[in-house]
């Protein structure tokens, strides 16, 4: 539950963070544009995710496909966190 609870704040806190870098770098006019072009990228990959999911699931078993998700939601914090973009403060 608390690993859970983790996941989800550092979730949320991410999602603000890169909002607000996206919006500082962007031009005003080109907001709409860059913010469609992100959601499609990101939320148009989540049908991609859920097929591979059940493929590896159904291929691996579910405990070992469970791990590779805890490793994967972890990895991508610790890249995120030691990524240059931190510091920037001009694009």
């Amino acid at each position: 539950m608390t690993g859970l609870a983790a996941v989800w704040f550092s979730g949320m806190v991410y999602n603000v963070a890169q909002v607000s870098y996206r919006q500082a770098i962007c031009p005003t006019r080109l907001l709409g544009r860059m913010n469609a072009a992100v959601r499609w990228v990101v939320w148009g990959t989540l049908p991609l995710g859920g097929l591979l999911g059940g493929v590896l699931g159904t291929v691996l078993g579910r405990a070992p496909h469970a791990m590779d998700r805890v490793r994967g939601l972890m990895g991508r914090r610790v890249v995120g966190v030691l990524l240059p973009l931190r510091g920037m403060r001009d694009f």
